[in-house]
């Protein structure tokens, strides 16, 4: 995953922002594993628009992979209740207009995008045929 538990709350919402949005029972609580299923969500997300240019999984901290992550995850947060409003819109679109930024190479990661990347090549024998003469000579040199 490209970012936290820690990442979301306190640091980008108070406890009881994310309490209300992941618990569906009283919301008083945050349900972490309601949380972490966002989170897996918004990094699939992103595997989505990085494995065109990227190979995957990203290694390292990537800075702008956690912040994306993290509007994308708020924006999951709020739709699963259905608060979505033009400030959090905004960042979500924000959010994925940076991963085509990545995509498209205005914006570089630290992990070199596919046409620098070493690929694997195939070399198929042809038919050779050699004479007696062609192997002698071969032999002698």
């Amino acid at each position: 995953m490209y970012c936290s538990l820690s990442d979301i709350y306190p640091e980008a919402l108070p406890e009881k922002t994310v309490a209300e949005l992941t618990d569906d029972v009283s919301g008083s609580r945050v349900d972490e594993l309601v949380l972490k299923g966002v989170l897996e969500d918004a990094s699939s997300f992103i595997d989505d628009y990085l494995r065109t240019r990227y190979s995957l999984p990203i290694k390292g901290k990537q800075a702008t992979l956690k912040d994306v992550c993290v509007d994308i995850a708020v924006y999951k947060l709020h739709k699963r209740r259905n608060r979505v409003d033009d400030g959090i819109q905004a960042t979500y679109n924000n959010a994925k207009s940076t991963l085509e930024d990545i995509v498209s190479g205005k914006i570089a990661l630290d992990e070199g995008d596919t046409k620098s990347r070493r690929t694997a090549s195939a070399v198929t024998p042809r038919d050779t045929y050699y004479t007696e003469d062609s192997l002698n000579a071969f032999t002698r040199s």
